[in-house]
């Protein structure tokens, strides 16, 4: 699970590499959804990038409170 979650945020999230919105992931997303604009592009690479970041924010949450206090 953490292979995929880490796979998932290398391909989706901003990190030192890059941000999110120009990944390989977001880019597919927004050339599946084919948009002959490339405004339209952009917004769908940057709505792929910000909707992955957003559930792995939450999972991360919900996991940190599942963690034993120390």
């Amino acid at each position: 699970m953490e292979a995929g979650l880490s796979a998932l945020h290398r391909c989706f999230c901003d990190d030192e590499h890059g941000e999110g919105y120009e990944k390989v992931g977001s880019v597919s997303y927004a050339k599946f959804h084919y948009q002959a604009d490339d405004d339209a592009l952009v917004r769908d690479q940057r709505f792929a990038s910000g909707l992955v970041q957003a559930l792995l924010d939450e999972f991360n949450a919900k996991l940190a409170e599942r963690q034993p206090k120390t």
